[in-house]
């Protein structure tokens, strides 16, 4: 057999493949030895049943441009027109030089840039991109992936940026926005301005461009720019392990919107749906776009993404499935994520966001919210299921969360309702939102989750072998074992102990944990201050209380407050002896069946958890 100009997979599924002797460009497998002696060889997207990928990857390390300090005018720095002095040239912020005399070895602009009277704006005399401000550009000579940039202060003299903005290119025509600078504090040459960036572009051309300033000269001045990321060069291989998510579910969609595939059209304002039926949706009041995220942005005013559906009238039974991020929550009441529907008792669900931090999964009528609540500039994974008006479910991250004690009511959509997105003060964004015709499993759910885990919460689900150290979750491991729980534990231990031994299989130590959990520390339960006898899944009772209306009922007992007249107390017709304090014998006839294996007399608190749990 021969294969020439392959075209596709060679897929060997249940089957051997015997390699006798193969030589391709100095390459040679012969009796099953792989020989790459002094030969490129580039092994990517080696996959198994695409599920499991390993990729053996050049691999750069993070380096600091220029890769060498400027001593004198370089054609490769310019920027607008600099002090009329003569000093304080461009490559004067590239010197690697942060203590000048009165501070030289500095850029510092021309001094009708800004106005000399607060808030000290720029003036119209230089610009870049169409923005006001002075500008400093450098040409690194390659194309770089930045990571991270530092911003000195001239050693001496207390001048900050106030705003700005960093510009990257990769032709020095076409500009991108990296980064807007409008909150660096009061940085010094010791003690710099430190800022990441997050992008996968590398760019050849970097601007550095200010808006404001601090102080009443007139110009704008920079002690020295670094510049870190990854070049062109590689360093070494890695030998990467990562995981090839399964694609969720496609069938029974109702619209779909994906901000990495989705197609917007800024002359209609629309965006395109992908589950199949054109139902494109209509971005309104200036929703923005996040190129990094791939996401929606609304401002907390007027913006919303809205859409025509196809759903039947009355109880829809149906999925929402999005990706949310909170930039601020409502000062009180509530913000809109999503709504279906007419204002009105049963024709309108969705969900929103309160000033508590929780979720409301509503029908308008009835408003239950998750027992859980949430935090700020934080991507959720959140899944809304309706089966029917009295069973709806709720998952945050494809882990389902308790909801709220609450009276149904019934849903009675028109049929053909209107979607929208925002809508009512949102300030966040959401990315890749979808509806099904359908209730989802959890496992379809998880799917979702796990398909766009990594984009929204940069996960890494990837095994690295990286000059000799191993990482879970991390690209370059600083440690033998280097393992990045963000989102999860770091290790979760199966027995009573765990050890950790040397090459001699000599314990070095031992990690005992409570009742089989290893590692993982013993929890508080009920996890939620009870409010009521019924909330998040717990049921609490008792063989009687004080009065029927509070206070002092059994939910007392468990609602976090150990002060105050919050407890729980028997009813008056309970019968204790008092005529031997402190000792009080139970006189009375209640009861607890079968405890031990007898009958217990006295009063009894009770409480009911959603699951099983092991307790100490």
């Amino acid at each position: 057999m021969s294969i020439s100009s392959p075209t596709g997979t060679l897929d060997l599924t249940n089957v051997s493949l015997r390699v006798g002797s193969v030589t391709a460009n100095a390459v040679t497998i012969q009796s099953g030895v792989l020989d790459v002696t002094n030969t490129p060889f580039n092994l990517s997207n080696l996959q198994s049943n695409s599920v499991v990928k390993v990729d053996f990857t050049d691999t750069r390390i993070v380096r600091k441009y220029p890769r060498e300090a400027l001593t004198s005018a370089s054609t490769n720095v310019s920027s607008s027109t600099p002090h009329s002095s003569g000093s304080y040239q461009p490559y004067e912020a590239f010197t690697n030089s942060i203590a000048g005399t009165n501070g030289a070895d500095a850029w510092v602009s021309a001094t009708d840039a800004f106005s000399t009277s607060a808030p000290y704006t720029a003036t119209a005399n230089y610009s870049f991109e169409g923005v006001n401000g002075p500008w400093l550009k450098i040409d690194l000579g390659e194309s770089v992936q930045p990571t991270r940039m530092r911003i000195h202060r001239r050693d001496t003299l207390v001048e900050h940026f106030d705003d700005g903005y960093v510009y990257a290119s990769k032709d020095n025509s076409t500009w991108t926005q990296l980064r807007r600078l409008n909150a660096l504090g009061a940085y010094t040459n010791t003690n710099p301005a430190d800022f990441t960036l997050d992008t996968s572009e590398s760019y050849r051309y970097y601007v550095l461009q200010v808006t404001s300033v601090t102080y009443d000269d007139g110009y704008a001045s920079v002690g020295e720019w670094e510049i870190y990321g990854y070049g062109t060069a590689s360093d070494h291989t890695d030998v990467v392990f990562s995981t090839t998510y399964p694609t969720p579910v496609k069938d029974f969609l109702e619209v779909y919107y994906d901000g990495r595939l989705s197609t917007r059209n800024d002359e209609d304002g629309t965006i395109t749906d992908l589950s199949g039926k054109s139902r494109s949706g209509t971005l309104n009041g200036g929703v923005a776009y996040d190129s990094t995220a791939k996401a929606w942005t609304f401002d907390g005013t007027d913006d919303s993404l809205t859409a025509t559906l196809g759903n039947p009238s009355g109880a829809w039974v149906h999925t929402s499935a999005f990706w949310v991020k909170f930039d601020t929550l409502p000062t009180s009441g509530h913000d809109q994520i999503y709504a279906v529907g007419t204002d009105g008792t049963g024709t309108r669900t969705g969900a929103r966001i309160l000033s508590s931090g929780a979720i409301q999964f509503f029908v308008d009528g009835d408003t239950p919210n998750t027992a859980a609540t949430y935090l700020t500039n934080t991507w959720y994974h959140v899944a809304c299921v309706f089966s029917s008006s009295s069973e709806r479910t709720v998952y945050v991250n494809a882990t389902e969360v308790a909801l709220d004690t609450y009276t149904a009511t019934t849903l009675n959509l028109g049929g053909s309702d209107t979607l929208n997105v925002g809508g009512q003060t949102l300030d966040g964004a959401v990315g890749n939102f979808r509806i099904f015709n359908r209730a989802l499993t959890a496992e379809e759910i998880q799917t979702l989750f796990d398909y766009d885990k990594d984009l929204y919460q940069k996960q890494k689900s990837s095994l690295t072998l990286h000059k000799g150290n191993v990482g879970i979750g991390v690209t370059e491991p600083k440690a033998r074992l280097d393992i990045d729980a963000t989102n999860t534990p770091a290790i979760k231990f199966s027995s009573n102990t765990a050890t950790i031994v040397d090459r001699n299989d000599k314990v070095i130590q031992e990690i005992k944990g409570p009742h089989g959990r290893g590692a993982v520390p013993l929890r508080k339960y009920p996890e939620v201050a009870m409010t009521s006898n019924v909330q998040a899944g717990y049921v609490v009772s008792a063989s009687s209380e004080f009065t029927d209306s509070g206070p002092y009922n059994a939910w007392e007992a468990f609602d976090d407050i150990t002060g105050g007249h919050a407890f729980w107390a028997t009813g008056n017709s309970a019968t204790y002896n008092t005529s031997n304090p402190p000792t009080l014998s139970y006189t009375g006839t209640t009861h607890a069946t079968n405890v031990e294996g007898v009958n217990k007399y006295g009063e009894w608190l009770q409480i009911e958890f959603p699951q099983k749990v092991k307790y100490s």
